[in-house]
């Protein structure tokens, strides 16, 4: 009867040893786990907001051509897309937001890492991107097509919406070829 009680008495809790082999355990896991989650997370951000830019163009195309006017979707801020963009009626076609256009939404960017360059050539800054009645994308002020992208890129992560002639698509990489 006595070894059954010192039997009982010795299982009751663990070692030194135990609970030090479980946190190393527990750390080489974690810290292997670690950069896949960081991938997957800015691989989420980049998809995401690729999603909300898209549609933002489908809304602004859908909005000029129900409005038979201009709209064009612009930065919000500093001329850069990595702020935020917001689709508005553009009524006198300058590709600038004035007193008594209407703004028909606003997108904020979620992460402060994720970057949005423009790639539209020289004399086009890429700032502004302006659909016509018929739901062409043209320069804001002209007639001219838009060829370009805008590059969406977070760490290792990178989507790019490329702009041709009369349509936009999504690649997954840097370029559009």
């Amino acid at each position: 009867m006595n070894a059954i009680k010192n039997t009982i008495r010795r299982q009751r809790g663990v070692t030194m040893l135990e609970v030090v082999m479980g946190a190393a355990v527990a750390a080489t896991l974690s810290t292997a786990a670690v950069p896949s989650l960081t991938a997957l997370a800015n691989r989420q951000q980049v998809a995401a907001t690729t999603h909300e830019l898209v549609a933002s163009l489908n809304l602004a195309r859908s909005e000029a051509i129900a409005r038979g006017t201009r709209v064009a979707i612009a930065t919000r801020a500093n001329d850069d897309w990595s702020t935020g963009w917001r689709v508005f009626a553009d009524v006198n076609d300058n590709g600038i937001m004035d007193a008594g256009e209407t703004v028909i939404r606003e997108f904020r960017a979620d992460s402060p890492r994720l970057t949005i360059r423009p790639q539209f050539g020289l004399n086009n800054p890429g700032t502004v991107l302006s659909f016509d009645p018929t739901g062409r994308i043209l320069r804001p002020g002209s007639h001219g097509m838009v060829l370009g992208r805008l590059t969406l890129k977070q760490e290792t992560e990178t989507r790019s919406v490329c702009f041709a002639s009369l349509r936009f698509r999504v690649v997954n990489a840097a370029t559009c070829s």
